[in-house]
């Protein structure tokens, strides 16, 4: 019983927290939205904010991509105009120091709702102990309507697309993609994004 209680506690002080969050934001900051749609997964996940639809800042010809450790950091990034968050949840993302976040479903929700989209970072190499761990994180991420999310391990990417196909994958940059064939074989293995290694130059 207590723990029913103490749970129903958590849940109202994240639902407040998110409330007050909300109201700090200057509605005003946001360009024209445009519409941005994903199909529903063929597995049964799909987005249920708004039908599968959510509203998005305009991002032009320059999307604004930041990290977020933890919720002063997701709301520091929005307040400052980011088009898209990546974030971790607990031991599954390679910021083992950021705070992190409990719940996908938190941050992608109050990202949608100030029109920014949100992606989630399952960005390590993946033991056969995670794999569990990691196939619920992806199904959360995928019911909440997430907007991608960010591997490094094959592994990780096979399980995104085996439960939620049309969930945008995303390369990290801990992937090492170098070369052109290399980015390459990941638009061939389904990947619509791909961070390369920080090794490469600007001109390259």
């Amino acid at each position: 019983m207590k723990d029913i209680l103490s749970e129903a506690k958590a849940q109202q002080r994240r639902a407040t927290r998110i409330s007050e969050m909300s109201q700090d934001i200057d509605a005003a900051m946001a360009p024209e939205p445009n519409v941005s749609e994903r199909s529903a997964c063929p597995s049964g996940l799909s987005p249920q904010a708004t039908g599968g639809k959510h509203i998005y800042r305009d991002a032009k010809s320059l999307e604004i991509m930041a990290p977020a450790g933890g919720m002063e950091q997701l709301v520091a990034a929005v307040r400052s105009g980011a088009h898209r968050i990546y974030f971790g949840c607990g031991n599954l993302n390679a910021r083992r120091n950021a705070k992190g976040f409990d719940s996908p479903e938190e941050v992608i929700e109050y990202c949608h709702a100030q029109g920014v989209k949100a992606t989630a970072a399952l960005n390590i190499v993946l033991t056969d102990s995670q794999l569990e761990e990691a196939k619920a994180l992806i199904a959360r991420v995928a019911r909440a309507g997430g907007d991608g999310i960010i591997v490094q391990d094959l592994a990780a990417a096979r399980l995104v697309k085996e439960i939620c196909p049309s969930l945008p994958l995303h390369a990290s940059t801990q992937m090492a993609i170098h070369n052109v064939q290399g980015a390459l074989m990941l638009e061939q293995m389904g990947f619509s994004r791909a961070v390369l290694a920080r090794e490469l130059s600007l001109e390259e």
